[in-house]
C-alpha cells in the first residue's frame, strides 16, 4: 500500500517521472506491486509507466535506508569498489564521505 510517508517523500522529492500526480502515483504503485508479485512483466509497461515504477521503487528504497548521509556515502563507495577497499581507498572514502565541518581523523 502507498503510505502517507511514501506520498510525502514523492511530494517533496518530486521525481521528474511523477511530479506527484496522485493518479500516476497510484498507477505506479499498482504496477510496482504487480511486478513484484509476478502478475506483470516489465515488457508490459510503457516507458512512462516503467519510469513511474522506478521512481516509486527509489522512493521506497530511500524510506528503508537508515543512517547518516556519510554512512550511506561510505557504504555506496565500498559497494562500488567491490566491498574490500585498500587502506588508501578506505581513507579516500572517509575523506569523500565525511560530514561538512567534521574534523579530519
Amino acid at each position: 500500500m502507498l503510505t502517507a510517508a511514501l506520498a510525502a517523500t514523492l511530494a517533496l522529492a518530486q521525481p521528474p517521472a511523477l511530479n506527484f500526480d496522485p493518479a500516476r502515483v497510484a498507477a505506479a504503485q499498482a504496477n510496482y506491486e504487480a511486478l513484484m508479485t509476478g502478475r506483470k512483466h516489465v515488457r508490459q509497461l510503457s516507458r512512462q509507466e516503467l519510469g513511474d515504477v522506478l521512481a516509486v521503487a527509489e522512493a521506497l528504497e530511500r524510506g528503508r535506508r537508515t543512517g547518516t548521509r556519510s554512512e550511506h556515502c561510505a557504504a555506496d563507495e565500498r559497494k562500488r569498489l567491490g566491498g574490500a577497499p585498500s587502506a588508501l581507498e578506505a581513507r579516500v572514502i572517509d575523506l569523500k564521505c565525511r560530514e561538512p565541518g567534521e574534523p579530519l581523523n
